[in-house]
C-alpha cells in the first residue's frame, strides 16, 4: 500500500537540519549526479527573507551549500543558487521530511 501525502502549509515545521536517509525514483536512474542529488536541507528557526534555508548536494562541503531557499509557496521550496530548483514538500511531521523533485523522492530525518 502506497502512503499518500497532503503537503504542508506551515513553513516553520521545516525548521532544523534534515539529512537524507533514503531516496526512491519512479524511473531507473542512470548515472547519479552527486552535484545535484540532495543530501541536507537546513532551515533556521527564524529564517530571513530571500534566504529561508540552505540545500546541499551530496558532494557539497558543509559550509558551502549549492542552493538557498528563496520562498515557500503551495508546499514547494523555490531554490536559487547553482541553478533554480523546485522541491515539493510532501510531508513534514517533525520526525520525517519527504520531498519530491521530478522522478525522485527524498526521505529526510534529523539526526
Amino acid at each position: 500500500m502506497e502512503e499518500s501525502y497532503d503537503g504542508i502549509k506551515d513553513f516553520s515545521k521545516l525548521s532544523g537540519k534534515w539529512e537524507v536517509y533514503k531516496r526512491t525514483s519512479s524511473v531507473q536512474m542512470g548515472n547519479i549526479d552527486y552535484g545535484r542529488i540532495l543530501k541536507i536541507i537546513q532551515v533556521p528557526a527564524k529564517p530571513a527573507a530571500g534566504n529561508m534555508g540552505s540545500v546541499w548536494a551530496a558532494n557539497d562541503r558543509e559550509p558551502a551549500p549549492s542552493w538557498h531557499v528563496e520562498k515557500f509557496e503551495n508546499s514547494t521550496l523555490y531554490c536559487g543558487g547553482k541553478d533554480p530548483r523546485q522541491l515539493k514538500v510532501l510531508k513534514c511531521d517533525g520526525k520525517e521530511l519527504v520531498i519530491q523533485e521530478d522522478n525522485v523522492t527524498y526521505f529526510f530525518k534529523q539526526f
